[in-house]
């Protein structure tokens, strides 16, 4: 859900985040309205290494959750770490089948998956409406290029690293259609292009004791 002005791309042509190693951290808030009327925040940190085309590990924790995910190019495993439980899941040969998987057969989202797919760009530009370049902007003192986008349920804002990285270093999205006005807000930090990821890191065991679970896999609308 970010680009950069249709009029120049570098973001769709040049971003090291469409780079075949890294990693990356995403420190992130979830901001909404309950029914009785109090702001509500989760507060997450979400940890990223991927290896394209087929491999990713991932790492979501707050103060309720901690899961990781692993994908080895076979399968997907899933650890609830705080439950001690896990789960496996077939897998299609690459990242980009593999989140599709994910996101339509068992409604599991990774924070920010558009970063991790190859195809970032098209996945990024899916149903954006109206994209504005609002200039220079500093996000923990980086200067950044601040863009503002509008879809149909929801509006959001990324500032991209100047220069020859072209990294998202902050993203704001706002569900304006939602119940609730909910937002998200993430900044990404420790951006790295050569993490040397060797096959280990993406198929790490369960933790001892662990039990196993099945996923459920969603069944669509009018299916039995």
């Amino acid at each position: 859900m970010l680009t950069q002005p249709r009029s120049s791309k570098p973001w769709a042509t040049s971003s090291k985040a469409h780079a075949d190693q890294l990693s990356f951290t995403i420190a992130s808030v979830n901001t909404e309205t309950t029914a009785d009327g109090l702001p509500f925040q989760l507060v997450t940190e979400t940890r990223v290494a991927l290896r394209r085309p087929d491999r990713f590990w991932v790492d979501v924790r707050s103060e309720q959750v901690h899961n990781r995910f692993l994908y080895d190019g076979q399968q997907v495993t899933v650890h609830h770490l705080i439950a001690n439980l896990y789960a496996t899941m077939d897998a299609p040969a690459t990242i980009d089948a593999t989140l599709t998987r994910m996101e339509e057969g068992f409604e599991m989202f990774l924070p920010l998956a558009d970063l991790i797919a190859s195809e970032a760009g098209r996945r990024m530009m899916d149903g954006v409406e109206e994209i504005t370049y609002l200039g220079l902007d500093e996000v923990d003192g980086v200067s950044c290029h601040h863009l503002f986008a509008r879809q149909e349920d929801l509006d959001w804002e990324a500032w991209i690293e100047d220069g020859s990285m072209l990294v998202p270093r902050k993203i704001v999205v706002d569900f304006k259609n939602d119940e609730g006005g909910p937002t998200y807000t993430a900044l990404l930090s420790e951006w790295d292009f050569s993490p040397h990821l060797h096959d280990a890191v993406f198929t790490q065991t369960p933790p001892l004791g662990a039990r196993r679970i099945e996923l459920q896999e969603v069944v669509p609308e009018g299916n039995p």
